[in-house]
């Protein structure tokens, strides 16, 4: 979609919808849309064994050459350098941080979920410093509107290992019945139905970064599947506290069935 495609449905004029994109993420929209090409493609390489040229492909990079130039501006090094690294992480225990707690997760499993419709504020910044109050924002903001509600989730876009420069998107986000119109900036979303690998962590939320890689390594192991990688989705079964611990938190990896 061109910037005059997304200047007439925003209802505004090129300039003023440039102006005010760069203003609220710190890129223009062309910028904006290297960068989620960019990071969903390191994420197909961390979690697939899809070659290079087949990654680069299927994110809109027509040549071996362009996507290597492109990677490189992002992450310092070629796809290849980063693909190796990023896996020699993945295949160790994430060593643990000084005074964080200690976590466990559980065996994964497999579980398809039917389409999801949340209420969600936008959290911009590092994956383990979303502020717990955005969630109480938006309960709180439902039950003044009367808008039935009845669980927590969290929705990461970026890879919380490689986070584009200004940090990861995450949706802060709490389930509801029906959709809505948007209201007080807090707006309504939805996940499509699919097959997620789903991991049980145990621990402080400080604690859910590190257990990432070893997370996605035994979704990898699912037979008969692709691990997606992205959105990551996270069920809290407790309350989200995050300074202190949230007892159990259901990550859930989104996969594609093997034909």
């Amino acid at each position: 979609m061109s910037l005059g495609q997304l200047a007439l449905h925003a209802g505004l004029s090129k300039y003023k919808l440039h102006r005010l994109f760069k203003a609220h993420t710190g890129y223009t929209p062309a910028q904006y849309v290297q960068q989620v090409r960019v990071h969903a493609a390191a994420m197909a390489l961390l979690l697939e064994r899809s070659s290079v040229l087949k990654v680069a492909v299927r994110y809109g990079y027509h040549s071996h050459e362009t996507f290597t130039r492109a990677f490189q501006r992002v992450f310092g090094c070629s796809p290849k350098q980063f693909r190796h690294a990023q896996t020699l992480v993945a295949q160790q225990p994430p060593p643990a941080r000084e005074g964080a707690a200690p976590f466990a997760v559980s065996a994964t499993r497999l579980q398809p979920l039917p389409l999801m419709t949340f209420a969600a504020v936008r959290h911009l910044g590092a994956y383990d410093r979303v502020p717990a109050g955005l969630w109480r924002k938006i309960s709180s903001a439902l039950n003044r509107r009367r808008i039935a509600w009845h669980g927590l989730l969290g929705v990461g876009y970026d890879n919380p290992q490689s986070p584009p420069t200004g940090g990861c998107r995450f949706d802060a986000g709490v389930l509801v019945r029906q959709p809505f119109e948007p209201f007080a900036g807090i707006t309504c979303r939805q996940l499509p139905p699919t097959d997620y690998a789903v991991t049980t962590h145990v621990g402080g939320y400080l604690t859910l970064s590190q257990a990432l890689p070893l997370i996605f390594q035994q979704s990898r192991e699912l037979p008969g599947y692709q691990v997606q990688g992205l959105p990551l989705l996270e069920v809290y079964q407790s309350p989200v506290v995050v300074a202190g611990d949230i007892s159990h938190t259901d990550i859930y990896v989104p996969l594609l069935r093997l034909e």
